[in-house]
């Protein structure tokens, strides 16, 4: 796996957890004292009960629809892709931190290999002339790639900041990597 500065091209939020859902419409009929009916009139008390009655009906029918799966935010269970839960924990402590970001990435070899293999996928062409600067100046570590190959890794990792931000492909790559709510990371706080 040749180095990538995942941090200058992270595209990373996180989201707050979900609020926690309003109380339903009906939540106050239910909670309201029983109030005794009118007096019998006939067709009046039938049309009165109905109207009650179509009342609650739309409130019960209307509540699920208006909040779908209200759970609590710790009830949410999402696929932390390949870089697993606690690389996800580390980079919900980073916030907007990029260097912080790179670290949570590199520390985790499997998810490294994830993002660079994304990297590799979402652009192909920058990531070849990359690798071909690399072995032709037979580069081992960092210092040599920034030394003389750090213009071809510049375009590299500005194709794929950039292919993040604009192609649905690219963030599909991304998520098998950091998880289904990729770029918006949930960070769930107990």
């Amino acid at each position: 796996m040749r180095p990538l500065l995942v941090a200058s091209v992270f595209a990373l939020g996180c989201a707050d957890p979900a609020p926690a859902p309003a109380p339903a419409p009906d939540a106050t009929l239910d909670a309201a004292p029983d109030v005794a009916d009118p007096p019998d009139v006939g067709a009046m008390d039938a049309t009165i009960d109905l109207a009650r009655d179509a009342a609650r009906e739309v409130g019960r029918d209307a509540a699920p629809d208006a909040t779908p799966d209200a759970a609590a935010p710790e009830d949410v269970v999402i696929d932390p892709g390949m870089c697993g839960p606690l690389t996800r924990m580390c980079l919900c402590d980073c916030g907007g931190g990029a260097q912080c970001q790179n670290n949570c990435i590199a520390r985790n070899d499997d998810c490294g290999f994830c993002v660079y293999t994304a990297a590799t996928r979402c652009c192909p062409d920058e990531s070849r002339v990359f690798d071909d600067c690399v072995d032709r100046n037979m580069c081992a570590d960092e210092g040599c790639i920034a030394a003389r190959c750090g213009a071809e890794q510049r375009r590299f990792e500005g194709c794929f900041a950039a292919a993040q931000m604009s192609e649905e492909v690219c963030r599909r790559e991304m998520r098998g990597c950091l998880g289904s709510d990729y770029p918006m990371i949930r960070c769930v706080q107990p």
